[in-house]
């Protein structure tokens, strides 16, 4: 009984990712359309969205915090963690970007994100899950 109700709450955090990566595909695109750049105006820029360690989490979520969503959305479980959903812009004026997060359930991987070279230093590190929009 203890190991369903454990797959029930792993399979809920992970129907919230996705929830939660479709937000903010929506308000980056609207911020897009508005401005006709991406959020933080910079080809290969990339973040955690709640980066703690940088503080380019919070220069995200100012761009797109409250016009676009009340509140910037963060991993169930790694919000303010080094894992939490990761933005990269690779095309700022094109509008191209790509989310990430860290699925648990292994039938919602997918990463479509093969090629991190445009974000220097950073890798695919633990995201089972990338969309590139």
């Amino acid at each position: 009984m203890l190991v369903s109700l454990n797959t029930a709450r792993s399979r809920a955090r992970d129907a919230q990712r996705l929830f939660d990566l479709k937000t903010l595909s929506t308000a980056i695109s609207e911020f897009y359309i508005d401005n006709g750049y991406l959020p933080r105006n910079g080809v290969n820029w990339c973040t955690y969205i709640s980066n703690p360690t940088s503080g380019w989490g919070a220069g995200f979520q100012s761009d797109i915090v409250p016009k676009y969503v009340s509140k910037a959305p963060l991993d169930p479980l790694l919000a303010n963690q080094v894992g939490d959903y990761f933005y990269a812009n690779k095309d700022n004026i094109g509008g191209h970007f790509t989310l990430c997060a860290v699925m648990e359930n292994p039938s919602l991987v997918h990463t479509s994100a093969s090629n991190w070279s445009f974000c220097t230093g950073w890798t695919a590190g633990n995201y089972t899950y990338c969309v590139d929009y």
